[in-house]
């Protein structure tokens, strides 16, 4: 078992210190108590270097003393790391308890320090500095504190004797680099050096602070095995920014995100990522069709037509930045029914940028499709491919794309697009999946049949040129897309923006392998019938989506045919 689940936070902790004993303290007690009863003998700590206390020297040692914590959040620690030896020697379990020391990494919290630094430099704002600024951290990047977490799991495995042990093992990266030091790093990645503004009266030192925080040596062989150890950890994976895009600023913590549609299925998948990282999430909804609701996320119940309904939501919560979901998106309803979707996505989203620009908003991700390419001139669609929609739902999606790139150019618009392939799959939580009215993805049919809800699935057609006849698709977990919507929003400042990625595997599955999957995951029969083929169903359609892997560092994980199944399965069974 790996136990990071805690309070965090030195200085919320001197506010609230009841708080950070009952959670911290009592939370470990609950799982040591968890592992003693469920025979689990292996358990990775997460404590921290605040242990050390208020000590002036460093670098620090595993064998320092610490028993003079400086904060609430520090004594916490400490008490973990002593009932870990606790139950370690009573009980025979092995713990390896690790003191992180400042760890920074993309989707932070905003206001720890680099992030925070880097977005007043890019505001052109004052940095409040406290003390003199030499106090010294040692930054260590989240790769780092994960191949250290890994590493521990396998050490605790190692020379099993059947005793209880607990060891404490620093994790950081040895270069302790002073706040002052870390203001010019920052402005070196960020564009041009020059003198920082220090905000008026630098405040004074804060008593919980340390002078020198760094540790001797990295454990378990981790100098060795990091790639980018010998770059400076306070800036090894901080993305440079241009000073041209100064007048861009880096989103604001206390801004919100608009969703609009969010209480679709993406939409909402997508609002519930936002909330737990930490981001505003706004719901703009008209709830003709959506029906998610994630608790604790505001709703504004209106037309995306309604400019100004819009444009007073926009005010309203400060939004920074737009998801827009909102559309109609069933290709043969399109077909039926033009008119609908020229109406619903193209003038919908003219009324919405109409709003954005009266309210100053900049920012937008477009929820996109790979319909816009129609039928495939090549085995994997690349963002080049040529965009020759065969069907009214294809056409509207790829005339708001054109509608960006001419806001882009005259009003400065900073937007991203992002093509989907076959979003499926629910919630790992169990908490929101699929369920469209009417359904017509393959996924969810194929479960309502396994569950009893409908008689059989029908394959439309299986006299393809694929290897069992049947099409082949792209599917894409719908929590791996709302991640991606999370990274394109950060790319929004910089030259990433402007353009459209494919969100997509690189893998397809054809309908008998889906269905095959799911007799698998669901352990129940699921009858099949072949029906004729629809007209303009492509035998196979198939991502390219190097180039959202590179720009993005988007990498899905939960992707594979299995664990779609599996999350929507589990969402299945709830709604029975």
């Amino acid at each position: 078992m790996v136990h990071l689940a805690a309070r965090a936070g030195v200085r919320p902790s001197i506010a609230e210190p009841a708080l950070y004993s009952a959670v911290n303290v009592q939370g470990t007690v609950n799982v040591l108590e968890c592992c003693r009863q469920q025979g689990v003998r292996y358990l990775v700590f997460g404590s921290s270097s605040s242990v050390y206390g208020a000590r002036q020297r460093g670098p620090f040692a595993e064998s320092d003393d610490v028993s003079t914590p400086v904060s609430p959040y520090a004594a916490t620690k400490r008490a973990g790391e002593l009932l870990c030896y606790t139950y370690a020697h009573l009980f025979a379990l092995r713990i390896a308890c690790l003191r992180f020391f400042t760890v920074y990494g993309p989707r932070q919290r905003p206001d720890l320090v680099i992030h925070k630094f880097a977005r007043l430099l890019l505001q052109d704002r004052p940095l409040p500095i406290y003390g003199d600024g030499t106090a010294q951290r040692d930054y260590t990047y989240i790769d780092d504190i994960v191949d250290g977490i890994v590493r521990a799991c396998a050490w605790l495995q190692q020379g099993d004797t059947g005793q209880g042990v607990c060891e404490i093992f620093n994790l950081g990266g040895a270069h302790p680099v002073p706040l002052l030091a870390l203001v010019r790093l920052l402005e070196e990645a960020l564009g041009p050096p020059r003198p920082p503004r220090l905000a008026a009266g630098t405040a004074r030192r804060r008593a919980h602070d340390l002078c020198r925080l760094a540790q001797v040596s990295g454990a378990f062989g981790l100098r060795a095995a990091s790639g980018h150890r010998h770059r400076h950890p306070a800036l090894c994976r901080l993305a440079p920014r241009r000073r041209a895009d100064r007048t861009m600023t880096a989103l604001d913590p206390s801004g919100a995100i608009l969703v609009t549609g969010g209480a679709g299925y993406i939409g909402s998948h997508t609002t519930k990522l936002l909330r737990q990282r930490g981001y505003r999430p706004v719901v703009y909804d008209s709830l003709a069709s959506g029906c998610h609701r994630v608790p604790g996320v505001p709703l504004v119940e209106g037309e995306v037509h309604d400019v100004a309904r819009l444009e007073a939501t926009l005010r309203q919560y400060r939004v920074q930045a737009v998801l827009h979901f909102a559309a109609s998106a069933y290709v043969g309803e399109s077909v039926q029914d033009p008119l609908k979707y020229y109406h619903n996505n193209v003038a919908g989203s003219i009324a919405l940028l109409r709003a954005m620009r009266a309210a100053g908003v900049s920012r937008l991700i477009l929820s996109s499709t790979c319909a816009t390419y129609g039928m495939p001139q090549q085995p994997l669609l690349t963002e080049e491919h040529p965009q020759q929609p065969v069907n009214p739902y294809g056409e509207s999606k790829l005339f708001v794309e054109r509608m960006l790139q001419a806001c882009g150019t005259a009003y400065g618009l900073r937007w991203i697009s992002l093509r989907y392939f076959n979003a499926a799959g629910a919630d790992p939580e169990g908490e929101l999946g699929e369920a469209h009215d009417p359904e017509t993805h393959l996924i969810p049919l194929v479960l309502a049949v396994a569950s009893g809800r409908l008689p059989h699935i029908a394959i439309f057609g299986d006299d393809y040129d694929t290897p069992d006849g049947t099409c082949i698709r792209d599917y894409i977990h719908v929590w791996d897309l709302a991640e991606a919507h999370l990274l394109a929003l950060e790319a929004l400042d910089d030259s990433r923006a402007n353009t459209a990625y494919n969100l997509g595997t690189g893998r397809g599955y054809s309908v008998r392998q889906v269905i095959d999957t799911a007799c698998h995951v669901t352990g129940r029969p699921i009858p099949t019938v072949v029906a004729p083929r629809r007209p303009g169903d492509p035998p196979r359609l198939v991502a390219a989506a190097d180039k959202a892997r590179r720009a993005l560092r988007w990498t899905p994980r939960l992707s594979d045919l299995e664990t779609i199944l599996a999350t929507a399965w589990q969402w299945e069974c709830r709604q029975r």
